[in-house]
């Protein structure tokens, strides 16, 4: 039966080997590491728990590896306040019912390498059948309903992690709804080399609200929504990652204070814009990159108050214009290569007001 607490509590400097031991159900937390505690948590099966499967807070370090960790009610692992620093790799961390499969918060940092973090479709067969239905107060009020979580790992509240080379999935089959990796509330972090894809994910990468991580050389495909998107508020740099095949934009810029640098990303066969800036405002630096045989404009920048600035891109193959700037948007272009576009290499209209410098416009 579920207890009152958590199923491992290691504290004030503890150490120990904590090794193919099965935590579940417990009250709280599956297992929490405190107060300088540095444990290997290793080969265990994590489950079930009130709390996260594994939650490391108020200065908490130490290893958490191999382990296979599911279906708890916050999140699979979550890492909180300044000072927690864990090394989070090779976990298999699934159907998590929460915020998150992976939540780092409150100006932690840590290490996650090499973790495969699977969502449940949001509406699908298997999301209700993962999530318990809620228990019945005493007097015949319900809990509140718990829904599958649809964030596979979540950074906010000035949290600076490395994310490296984890494989985020978000299952086929249910609503368009999830988000692979999150970055909010200030959260930053280097987001390094990972492969997120999935129809269930709305966005690849979301940055919102002041979110200001560096994502490079990740893998962002086969969305049912962006690959990436960045609003209210968001900043971030984009360097060397391949966009592709998403249902959405390849990556969208919304919103009158989010500003976005893009250099040297390849950005492919979207049933979308390669890149949509506005319509209401946002702004991009796009240095370097390659759009290429998107479905609608390869760059698209639309509204008032949106705004591009694009050198040295190129710009092909697309379906539609290589360029489009309407509905007042502005922008500069200067030094990029437009070729074998379906339409006008670069069109302007509805009161759009770039300024081109340079560039080669071809093969139209």
């Amino acid at each position: 039966s579920r207890g009152l607490s958590a199923g491992v509590l290691i504290e004030n400097g503890g150490r120990g080997r904590i090794d193919g031991n099965t935590i579940s159900e417990n009250a709280t937390n599956g297992c929490e590491v405190a107060g300088g505690a540095a444990p290997l948590l290793l080969r265990n099966s994590v489950s079930a728990n009130g709390g996260s499967g594994i939650k490391v807070m108020q200065g908490g370090l130490g290893e958490v590896s191999e382990n296979t960790i599911f279906g708890n009610s916050v999140a699979g692992v979550h890492v909180c306040d300044e000072g927690s620093c864990p090394e989070v790799g090779g976990n298999h961390i699934y159907d998590s019912l929460g915020e998150a499969g992976v939540l780092v918060s409150n100006y932690a940092t840590g290490v996650f390498k090499a973790n495969t973090i699977e969502l449940i479709a949001s509406g699908s067969a298997a999301a209700a059948a993962a999530v318990p239905p809620p228990a019945t107060e005493a007097g015949g009020g319900g809990a509140p309903e718990r829904t599958a979580s649809t964030t596979g790992f979540l950074i906010h509240s000035y949290a600076n992690p490395e994310v490296r080379d984890n494989e985020v999935c978000g299952a086929d089959g249910g609503l368009v709804t999830g988000r692979g990796i999150a970055v909010t509330q200030h959260g930053l972090g280097l987001i390094d080399g990972n492969n997120v894809h999935g129809g269930g994910l709305h966005c690849g990468l979301y940055i919102s609200t002041a979110g200001d991580p560096t994502a490079r050389c990740n893998r962002l495909h086969g969305c049912g929504g962006h690959g990436c998107e960045a609003e209210d508020g968001a900043s971030g740099t984009l360097l060397d990652n391949v966009v592709y095949e998403n249902t959405l934009a390849g990556v969208r810029v919304s919103g009158a204070s989010s500003s976005v640098m893009l250099s040297k990303n390849s950005i492919r066969d979207g049933k979308g814009a390669g890149v949509q800036i506005g319509p209401s405002g946002g702004r991009a630096e796009l240095v370097g990159n390659t759009f290429s045989a998107n479905s609608r404009a390869n760059v698209h920048v639309t509204g008032d108050g949106a705004f591009a600035t694009c050198k040295s891109n190129t710009v092909r193959d697309g379906v539609r214009e290589g360029f489009l700037f309407e509905d007042e948007a502005g922008g500069v272009l200067q030094g990029n290569r437009v070729s074998g576009n379906a339409m006008a290499g670069v069109a302007v209209t509805s009161k759009a007001r770039p300024h081109l410098l340079g560039n080669e416009l071809c093969d139209g």
